[in-house]
């Protein structure tokens, strides 16, 4: 007995006309979700890596970095667009004016289904490229630095590059305003890239203490000087 006779290819057939449409959905909604795990790897790489502003890399190189952010965005609407209905018009009464809308609508999906395919695959590429961009690009040197007084101690806390050689002096001034040295230290910064350095006071100064913090970038001196002031007497 032969199955595959004109009633199972009949039966075939009308299964896949009124599957046609849902299963494009379906195919639409494996995308949006491929579009979101490709948006959690390009946020956690540069959330756990760096930030575009921090890189120090050219403007075509930045703007690779940028553009899945478009491009996986775009595709995302898509996907959305996809699955959306699509509006046809016929009398229910006249069978070729519904066969000849649903047709219509069926090109239209399958339409929208390409264009979304071919949406995620540039997204896909384009997150390749700027995930690749991103091994080898380099962070800037941006260095911070902020001194204050906290619990009768002097607390030094910034941002360095890491391996770096600081040098940390704080001075006080004495009844003729001239800088009296009271504190010299040298730290090398940790892979972390945050310096902390702390020292107890015995007692609250009575006069403003100078923070100076030095390190050389090649044989280029830097350093950048922090001003405490002395709380005021109520």
């Amino acid at each position: 007995m032969d199955i595959a006779n004109d009633a199972f290819w009949l039966l075939y057939g009308k299964t896949a006309i009124e599957k046609s449409i849902n299963s494009r959905n379906e195919a639409a909604e494996k995308l949006e979700k491929m579009v979101l795990w490709l948006w959690a790897i390009y946020t956690a790489s540069f959330t756990i890596g760096t930030t575009i502003n921090a890189i120090n890399a050219p403007t075509p190189v930045l703007i690779l970095l940028s553009l899945p952010i478009i491009t996986l965005i775009i595709t995302y609407w898509m996907c959305t667009w996809t699955r959306m209905p699509i509006a046809a018009s016929f009398d229910p009464r006249i069978p070729s004016e519904i066969k000849e809308g649903y047709n219509k609508g069926l090109k239209v999906k399958i339409m929208r289904f390409r264009w979304t395919l071919f949406s995620t695959l540039i997204s896909a590429i384009t997150l390749s490229a700027a995930l690749f961009s991103l091994s080898f690009v380099e962070k800037k040197n941006a260095v911070s630095m902020e001194a204050f007084i906290k619990d009768n101690a002097i607390v030094v806390s910034g941002v360095m590059p890491k391996n770096t050689l600081v040098t940390t002096t704080m001075d006080s001034l004495n009844a003729q305003n001239q800088k009296i040295p009271f504190f010299t230290n040298t730290y090398k910064v940790q892979q972390n890239e945050v310096l902390n350095v702390n020292l107890t006071l015995k007692e609250k100064p009575q006069s403003a203490i100078f923070v100076t913090t030095m390190w050389k970038v090649g044989n280029e001196e830097k350093a950048l000087v922090s001003i405490i002031r002395p709380e005021k007497k109520q």
